[in-house]
């Protein structure tokens, strides 16, 4: 479990996110939710201890902030929203999500080169494996990075906006991927415009609003808190009575 305790933490000495008590389970996923600004990013890059808090923020017992960078690794993955295309084929970029387990020496074993595999074989990009990441789509790298970040095998995984920026069946591929992995009692967190999407594929929504946590409440509870959601991000949330719909929720004004 991750455990936030009196969190805050922002940039240059200005909070942007202030949050008594939050937790985040082991296989589940949760999404958080809120309009720009909300600190939704900031909370992620805070519990995988890329911008320094105060307060607690605990993986499984231990204090974010007092591990290593490599054990911390072994906890928690974390995928940006802005990916960059460096000078790497695919094969290589997924392999680097094995070096917080492979020792001093970074060589790949049997085991590493197999759960690299297997990976590329989940977010489909096997076939891509000797392209070269400046070669390929932004929606191809941002499947290429979820492989890395699968191949790490972190107790927990944090996505910023992970279905942005694809496709409508790829969406869907992405969502269903994350869904596999918290079946395998992984915890997944991720940050969502996408709301409808989010909430079809989640177990737990967190609402944030002005770096403040609203409520948070599994999916079918969301249908009864109108006005909160409508603080939350500016719209009210209905079950879809549709059933060839694509998505379990739909935005009302």
């Amino acid at each position: 479990m991750v455990e936030i305790k009196n969190l805050s933490a922002g940039y240059n000495g200005q909070p942007v996110i202030r949050i008594p008590s939050l937790s985040f389970g082991e296989g589940e996923i949760t999404s958080i939710i809120g309009e720009n600004g909300s600190g939704k990013s900031t909370l992620l890059k805070a519990i995988d201890n890329i911008l320094r808090y105060n307060g607690s923020i605990k993986a499984d017992g231990k204090e974010i902030a007092g591990l290593r960078h490599l054990e911390r690794a072994r906890l928690v993955a974390y995928l940006p929203q802005t990916l960059i295309p460096v000078r790497l084929n695919v094969r290589t970029l997924v392999s680097h999500g094995r070096y917080a387990h492979t020792g001093i020496s970074h060589r790949l074993s049997s085991v590493d080169r197999t759960m690299v595999d297997n990976a590329m074989v989940l977010t489909d990009v096997q076939d891509m494996r000797d392209r070269w990441l400046n070669e390929i789509s932004g929606g191809e790298l941002k499947r290429c990075y979820l492989a890395m970040v699968i191949a790490q095998n972190s107790r927990y995984i944090l996505l910023d906006e992970p279905a942005a920026g694809l496709d409508v069946s790829h969406q869907i591929m992405m969502m269903t991927i994350l869904r596999r992995l918290a079946g395998e009692g992984i915890g997944i967190i991720i940050t969502s415009h996408d709301t409808p999407l989010s909430l079809t594929y989640s177990d737990r929504v967190c609402m944030l609003k002005n770096g403040e946590v609203l409520a948070v409440q599994r999916p079918e509870e969301i249908e009864a808190e109108d006005a909160m959601m409508r603080k939350c991000i500016g719209y009210g949330i209905k079950i879809n009575g549709d059933e060839s719909a694509l998505y379990k929720y739909r935005l009302e004004k």
